[in-house]
Formats: structure tokens, sequence, C-alpha cells
């Protein structure tokens, strides 16, 4: 019996260890993501500016784009992610696609200007745009949450690099 208690404590003890040092930290998981998102700002920035250069040429202006994703369906890496490396493309899908600024009803949505970007979206974006001082320009943003947190990432394309900001906590989940 003594021995059947100590095989069980063994077994035990082995499978606690391995999840331990399988499980990555949330740090290590954050970056890992957030490594994961910037090929993916990458991949989508020379579509966006192809778009936003014809769309300035033929409005006057750059488009607006507001977040893809609804609070209920933003993009949540899970736990699962903790053990595995993140090699594939995660999608979410995107609920808000069609969703328009108020003073821009008239406007085209993201399915009409970025039918083929907005299938594979891993993060939930927005390109929010400006007319400063220095000129006009737009800021593309991808947001993601994990572990409570959520990070956002804003890259400028225009005269107000300041705009543009490396990963950042922008708020904490509260989970129940």
């Amino acid at each position: 019996m003594r021995r059947i208690y100590l095989a069980c404590a063994s077994f035990l003890i082995v499978a606690l260890a391995t999840l331990v040092f399988a499980s990555k930290s949330s740090a290590q998981q954050a970056d890992e993501i957030q490594k994961y998102l910037n090929a993916r700002i990458a991949e989508y920035q020379p579509q966006i500016e192809s778009v936003e250069t014809q769309y300035l040429k033929d409005y006057g202006h750059y488009w607006q784009g507001l977040s893809t994703h609804s609070e209920a369906a933003k993009p949540e890496y899970t736990a699962a992610d903790k053990v595995q490396p993140i090699t594939e493309v995660k999608v979410y899908p995107a609920d808000s696609l069609n969703i328009k600024p108020s003073d821009q009803l008239a406007e085209r949505s993201w399915s009409e200007l970025f039918p083929t970007l907005v299938d594979k979206l891993a993060a939930d974006l927005r390109i929010d745009v400006y007319d400063g001082p220095d000129g006009m320009g737009y800021v593309i943003s991808l947001r993601y949450c994990v572990d409570g947190l959520c990070y956002l990432r804003s890259v400028n394309v225009g005269p107000e690099s300041w705009r543009s900001t490396d990963w950042q906590v922008i708020k904490e989940v509260v989970t129940k």
C-alpha cells in the first residue's frame, strides 16, 4: 500500500513539475505574442499604406477605421498559448467591420477596403487619422489581451512621429 502512495506521489510531483516548467511566464507569453504581432503589423502595413494613399488621392483625406472587434470579441490569447509556441496565424473573428464613425457614414468599411486583410486579424485593428500643424497622417493600432492585461502598439504614418508607441499595457481586465 505504501508503494502505491509513493508511486502516486512521485507521479504527481513529476506532472506538476512538467506543468510548471513547460508553461511560460506571463512576461514571456506577452513577449512572444508581441513578436508575433509585430510581424503581423509588418505584413498589414504595406496594404494599409497602399489603400490610404489612394484614398487620400480620391477623397482629400485619409480613411478612419474604428476598432475591428467589439469589447465582447476582443482578441484574447489563452492559457494554451503558454505551453506551445505561437507560430500559426491566430484568427479572431472581427464583429465590427461595418461600423463607421458617426460623421463618416457614407465612407467605405473595413470589409470594402481590406477584404483580404480582415479575414486574418490576429489582433484588434484600428486606424485613427489626424490633420495637425505639420500635415495629415494616420496611426495604425493593434490591441490584444492576455492574462487579464490588454496591450496596445501604435504605428504612425505621417509627420507626427510621437504618435508611434511600442507595446504598452493599456488596461487591466477585471475577471470574475
